[in-house]
């Protein structure tokens, strides 16, 4: 069922809950502060990335949404934003975005208190922000943080890019992004087109090591690293089974072997690090999938931005090996094409999920909701995926 739907300035790209923000609602008719209210959905944030031809330029933008999707901030960013990341908490909330001019922003929440007038984060245009540049790798496409799981004062944090590599960078406690690792042509083209730089549509911490990370090409290849090793060793293992190009990936929150992939190809699969010769499991969702996230708080299930085919959220059996559908929220514009989702309550609430979605070329974003709930599956699967 939709809640809301708006309509954003830029291209809508990319959809993240905020850490720390359920059910802190801010009362639209008090002007003297926020109000606490019952309530189990998380705020979010939406990416905006739009091409100025005229100008030869890309603009971008940061906007902030309550639970029921009304807008509380806009941002502004130097180019269009592409991916973003928040960090673990608790702690000061750090906001990761990878730029369209190859540019790694963050912004971090500031020691004073202030968020008095201004809800249960504060003012992002108050935050510091620090940024990172490295105009010879075209478009950083994805980031991701290490301490989704375990807050850290001093995390890692990574980009993919253009050109077909990662970069991993150290964020240190004064706010200094060093660079700790870079790997420029991790994914190229093949036959043909051999050598050619194959964009990193994704590149993923694993969160349970901080160690491993995954990358995800144009090459249809999905890479595993270890970031105890140079990375010009090589990748520790490399996944074929994707039919086109890897666009998104995640790792599981609670079993650390297990993690979740997309592709062009129109199928959500499931892997086990230990038996990576198949998938465990495999659904083909249609339209060709950008993002994939697992739910925090009930991660049996699972949201995928399907593009042409909108936004779905996923069952996994993990006993059984399989993944079902659950629900579906499609666009009515022929432009619809949905690029990020993310679970802003999950079904263990009496009231069943909430989730957010965007859509790109119609400027969209839409919350929605799906009725009743579902028992949770327990388990990690087994090694040979039965």
């Amino acid at each position: 069922q939709l809640v809301n739907e708006i309509k954003t300035e830029y291209h809508a790209c990319s959809i993240e809950k905020i850490p720390g923000t359920v059910g802190a609602q801010h009362d639209k008719d008090d002007t003297d502060g926020p109000v606490d209210k019952s309530g189990g959905s998380s705020w979010f944030t939406c990416g905006l990335y739009e091409l100025n031809e005229s100008a030869s330029t890309r603009q971008g933008a940061i906007v902030v949404f309550d639970e029921n999707g009304d807008s509380r901030e806009t941002l502004a960013m130097p180019s269009g934003v592409t991916d973003m990341k928040w960090s673990g908490i608790p702690g000061r909330r750090r906001l990761a975005c990878a730029l369209s001019a190859a540019e790694l922003f963050v912004v971090l929440e500031p020691n004073d208190d202030h968020r008095a007038a201004a809800g249960p984060l504060g003012q992002l245009a108050q935050y510091d922000q620090f940024q990172v540049s490295d105009v010879s790798s075209g478009l950083f496409l994805s980031v991701d943080w290490d301490d989704r799981l375990s807050p850290s004062a001093d995390p890692r944090v990574c980009v993919s890019t253009q050109s077909g590599g990662f970069q991993v960078y150290d964020f240190t406690p004064t706010g200094d992004l060093l660079l700790h690792q870079a790997m420029p042509t991790a994914h190229a083209l093949t036959g043909v087109a051999s050598g050619v730089e194959a964009p990193a549509w994704i590149v993923a911490f694993d969160p349970h090591s901080r160690t491993r990370l995954v990358s995800g090409g144009d090459d249809a290849r999905m890479l595993l690293w270890d970031l105890r090793m140079p990375l010009e060793e090589g990748a520790i293992a490399t996944i074929r089974h994707h039919q086109m190009g890897v666009t998104t990936a995640q790792w599981h929150p609670r079993h650390e072997h297990v993690f979740a992939s997309g592709s062009y190809d129109e199928s959500v699969r499931i892997y086990d690090d230990r038996s990576l010769r198949r998938p465990v499991a495999e659904l083909e969702t249609g339209g060709g999938i950008w993002r994939v996230k697992w739910d925090d708080n009930d991660p049996s299930f699972l949201s995928a931005a399907c593009m042409h085919a909108g936004a779905a959220l996923l069952r996994f059996d993990e006993s059984a090996g399989a993944l079902s559908e659950v629900c579906r929220q499609r666009g009515a514009s022929e432009e619809h094409l949905a690029y990020g989702v993310d679970v802003l309550r999950s079904g263990a609430d009496a009231r069943g999920w909430m989730l957010a979605s965007c859509s790109f070329y119609d400027n969209l974003v839409q919350v929605w909701s799906v009725e009743g709930t579902t028992p949770p599956i327990s388990g990690p699967p087994s090694a040979n995926g039965r």
